[in-house]
């Protein structure tokens, strides 16, 4: 009968650990995932990379959005020819999505340099 119980707290245990690992977000910023989609687009990413940005949840809310719909392209956006990931209209969102999170990022620099220097005087 202890034996019944020890399996039981273990597998309650093992349960806890899964749930919080499952709620654990990946806290990367702009510059790193349009690092990430750059990567993608040009094939040095990673065998897993692409699959691992997809599947985890981000902690930054815009950025989780960008990454659920880039794991959507394909289906949004049909690739044409096999072996591709996407069509043509699906690529020029990522690649939209690489300027536009470098451009923010550069936009918050500025804006906190800006920011520091005006507290100086």
């Amino acid at each position: 009968m202890i034996i019944f119980y020890i399996i039981i707290i273990v597998i309650l245990v093992i349960f806890i650990i899964l749930a919080f690992l499952s709620k654990k977000r990946n806290n990367i910023n702009p510059i790193e995932v349009a690092d990430i989609i750059e990567r993608f687009l040009n094939g040095s990413g990673s065998k897993w990379e692409w699959d691992d940005f997809t599947s985890g949840p981000i902690k930054d809310h815009l950025l989780d959005r960008i990454r659920i719909h880039c794991s959507q392209l394909a289906k949004d956006y049909p690739p044409t020819k096999k072996g591709e990931y996407t069509n043509e209209k699906g690529l020029e969102i990522l690649r939209r999505y690489v300027r536009e999170l470098r451009v923010e990022h550069k936009t918050q620099e500025r804006n906190k340099t800006l920011y520091i220097s005006k507290d100086k005087y």
